[in-house]
């Protein structure tokens, strides 16, 4: 037994020092498959080079885009080859690490902090990288403005090959004066979660799911508070068939218990939305008219680059080039609307729902039945312009507390009231009820079929 197990022991120990070898040997091999997936992932716009590669030691040269001029700066990252055992269980083959002080590259003498970032990254067996960072304070202030973030955790695990990631940011509380008016919002652990689809050859970066939240956000004015909510934010993005993608976002936003001693400020006059739910879904859009946005995203934020440079150059040839440019860009538009709305497939569909004193509620469900737009920019304007009532179709249905309406939308509170006194709504208990079509360009209330134009004109008289 004991032979047994010295063999066993034997064969370990030569097992890892032999992996250890063959990793060692391949540590910058690993480092560059890392570096390039990063390049993918910044799609140009920041570039990462291994500048000076030792054993155990690399220099990584970081090159980001702006708007007005590149920045360039430099990482000391420390290299340990695997097997590597981490605290969460993953055994790597290539762990990265460094701390980078930030507050320089950021060239401002408006941060009043030291701010640094500590890094750390493990490479494991499957391919995925899982990564660590740790930021310390960071004060920023004008004589306007103040913003303070309390330490700030990222950590990520993401495939190399395929670039699907899930990334969750926290910190403990954010804070944002205006010191001009006197106003401040602090938001209490605020999150943020993002989880990228894989990446496809012609995909675009941009499929996944986002969700940003804090449970306890108050709003002050000459340091008294007068508001206490929680509020949160999805988004889903997914390219559900090979030409379609469809769109889903979700935002709640819910008063808490204590908000009404708030409310009793002589600093807020209006009485308090105690809850706000509001949901869209878009089906079927185009895809290839999402990669068109994306490309003409793209070009245009080039282009608005090279013309930012030409004005720091003081170069009136490149200056004009960039705008030709940029004006040329206008007529891809048409291009992007025939790709992205797809004629009897895109649909829309919008719910709210808004609880203060009573609670209101909008639903709207439509359908893009449009043609193609020909010719360029301008001519696409005037057709649409002509041709309004001929792009969708679709319902509503309105439930409106008359008071809310009254604070904040008059116009509407008008017509709607305007709207009960001709029987095309009804006003109950300080609500308004409407429900209309449309369709074939004629808005259809309680049967009756109204041309935009009859409707206004009957409102009005």
């Amino acid at each position: 037994m004991k032979k047994i197990i010295a063999i066993f022991l034997t064969i370990l120990i030569f097992g890892y020092i032999g992996a250890s070898s063959y990793l060692s040997s391949h540590k910058k091999e690993y480092l560059e498959e890392i570096i390039n997936s990063y390049n993918r992932a910044y799609s140009g716009n920041t570039r990462f080079k291994i500048k000076e590669y030792k054993d155990d030691y690399a220099l990584i040269e970081v090159e980001n885009k702006g708007l007005d001029k590149n920045s360039t700066f430099e990482i000391n990252a420390t290299l340990t080859s695997g097997p590597i055992f981490s605290k969460e269980a993953i055994i790597g083959l290539l762990e990265i690490e460094f701390k980078q002080d930030l507050k320089e590259l950021l060239e401002s003498e408006n941060i009043k902090s030291n701010f640094e970032v500590e890094y750390d990254g493990i490479l494991d067996f499957l391919g995925v990288m899982h990564e660590k960072s740790r930021f310390t304070t960071f004060k920023y202030q004008d004589d306007d403005f103040e913003l303070y973030i309390a330490p700030i955790a990222i950590d990520s695990n993401s495939i190399l090959k395929t670039l699907k990631e899930k990334t969750l940011i926290k910190t403990n509380r954010i804070v944002i004066k205006n010191l001009a008016q006197n106003g401040k919002i602090d938001i209490k652990k605020p999150s943020f979660l993002m989880k990228n689809e894989a990446y496809k050859k012609d995909d675009i970066l941009l499929f996944g799911f986002y969700n940003i939240k804090s449970d306890d956000i108050f709003i002050y004015k000459y340091n008294q508070k007068i508001i206490h909510f929680g509020a949160d934010f999805k988004l889903d993005l997914k390219k559900e068939k090979e030409d379609f993608v469809n769109l889903y976002m979700d935002l709640k936003i819910s008063e808490k218990e204590d908000n009404n001693k708030f409310y009793s400020s002589k600093e807020l006059d209006l009485e308090p939305i105690k809850n706000l739910i509001a949901k869209v879904e878009v089906r079927n859009l185009g895809y290839e008219g999402i990669k068109e946005l994306n490309k003409l995203d793209k070009e245009s934020d080039k282009l608005n680059k090279d013309l930012a440079l030409a004005l720091q150059k003081n170069d009136d040839i490149e200056m004009q080039k960039a705008i030709v440019k940029l004006n040329s860009l206008e007529d891809r538009w048409v291009d992007v609307y025939n790709k992205l709305l797809i004629k009897n497939k895109t649909q829309i569909k919008f719910h709210q729902t808004v609880q203060r004193t009573k609670k209101s509620r909008v639903d709207i469900n439509i359908k893009f039945i449009g043609d193609k737009l020909k010719g360029n920019a301008r001519e696409a304007l005037i057709y649409l312009g002509v041709n309004s009532d001929k792009i969708f179709e679709g319902d509503f249905d309105f439930v409106l507390e008359k008071k809310l309406l009254e604070e904040f939308y008059p116009e509407v509170d008008l017509i709607l009231d305007a709207m009960s006194k001709k029987g095309l709504a009804t006003l109950k208990d300080g609500l308004y009820y409407l429900k209309a079509k449309f369709k074939d360009g004629k808005i259809i209330i309680n049967g009756t079929k109204y041309s935009p134009q009859e409707l206004a004109l009957l409102i009005l008289i």
